[in-house]
């Protein structure tokens, strides 16, 4: 009953999105994007007495929409690659289905972890400065 109820009560954080340029991107060739959850989380633990469980979430799978109008990617990983076409400042979104686990403990021992029933969505935006070049012919 107390993993239903933590399932059902609990927001997942953001996750911490990284990627590679840092701070901008160049429209024409290829940014990476990761995702993972932020050091802070922690497994909650629940119970009193001879019987404690501890429940531990995770995310699982990502959508990303890039906001530049092409198709969203989906991963089973938090990252992904994506090439904008065109400058400009985008804002996208990155939306993060999340599970969880829980451990049982009781007359000093530990059983699991189980895989706990249901999902939870998070979603969250970002933005990304796409910058754009132009080739200049240079002589020697």
């Amino acid at each position: 009953a107390d993993v239903a109820k933590y399932l059902k009560d609990v927001t997942p954080p953001d996750l911490v999105i990284s990627t590679r340029p840092r701070d901008g991107t160049l429209a024409g060739l290829p940014t990476w994007f990761a995702a993972h959850a932020p050091s802070r989380l922690r497994p909650t633990p629940f119970g009193s007495g001879q019987i404690t469980e501890t429940i531990t979430i995770h995310p699982m799978r990502s959508k990303w929409q890039f906001g530049d109008g092409t198709a969203v990617t989906r991963t089973a990983t938090a990252t992904a690659r994506h090439t904008y076409l065109r400058g400009g400042h985008r804002r996208g979104r990155l939306t993060t289905r999340w599970g969880a686990t829980y451990t049982i403990s009781y007359a000093g021992g530990s059983y699991g972890p189980y895989h706990a029933t249901g999902t939870l969505v998070r979603r969250q935006r970002f933005s990304m400065p796409v910058h754009t070049s132009r080739p200049v012919l240079v002589s020697h």
